[in-house]
């Protein structure tokens, strides 16, 4: 477990998903990736870091974990679009409530030539598809994309949280990875089954079948 920096360690950002629907952590096409919302961790995350999403404490069910993810990558919105890797996440425009694969991809701000990225119909455009200026702000304060290869995406079929997993109230919460207890927490992570062993929330409640091939 090397630092992130050469000035701390690796940090573990823990975090409430209250909507699970693919968009945001987008865990499709190989790679897991938070292109958008959270723009906060986004901004200060550094490859090494893990990012964790945790279901919120309803009915008095045990919160459990939706999805661990360590950033291998950060990249800039316009390398993000630029990167064949992750061209397929480019969203194909659908109405809210016709939910596939392609509707929920993240790579959704194009670069222009000057200016900010423009956003592409996406989750986080308006209702007819239109850009919404308030969804854009956040995403681009983030600065950058998160990328991993190294994740355990569980969605509509939550695990049991790892012991030690720091758990957040609003916002999120930052460990940093400098004690015993946190560096176990790690391990714990490290040792997650790799991949995507689920369907986001979102499609679970559309019945959207979702499998490995037709998914990535």
């Amino acid at each position: 477990m090397g630092r992130a920096t050469a000035d701390r360690p690796p940090r573990i950002y823990s975090y409430i998903v209250t909507h699970d629907s693919g968009y945001a952590p987008n865990p499709f096409h190989g790679y897991c990736t938070l292109a958008c919302c959270k723009p906060a961790i986004r901004k200060a995350a550094k490859k090494g870091d893990w990012v964790v999403g945790i279901t919120s404490a309803t009915r008095g069910r045990p919160q459990r974990l939706v999805y661990a993810m360590r950033v291998d990558e950060v990249l800039t919105f316009a390398r993000y679009w630029a990167d064949g890797r992750f061209r397929a996440k480019r969203p194909v425009w659908a109405p809210r409530d016709q939910v596939t694969v392609a509707s929920v991809g993240d790579n959704c701000y194009e670069p222009v030539r000057r200016g900010r990225p423009r956003q592409i119909p996406c989750r986080h455009s308006r209702r007819d598809g239109s850009p919404n200026g308030g969804t854009r702000r956040r995403d681009l304060s983030g600065k950058h994309v998160l990328v991993s290869w190294t994740y355990a995406y569980f969605g509509s079929k939550p695990r049991a949280l790892p012991d030690g997993i720091p758990i957040p109230g609003i916002g999120h919460r930052v460990v940093d990875v400098d004690t015993r207890a946190a560096r176990k927490v790690v391990e714990s992570l490290e040792e997650l089954p790799r991949g995507r062993h689920g369907r986001p929330q979102l499609f679970a409640e559309n019945g959207v079948r979702c499998t490995r091939s037709r998914c990535g």
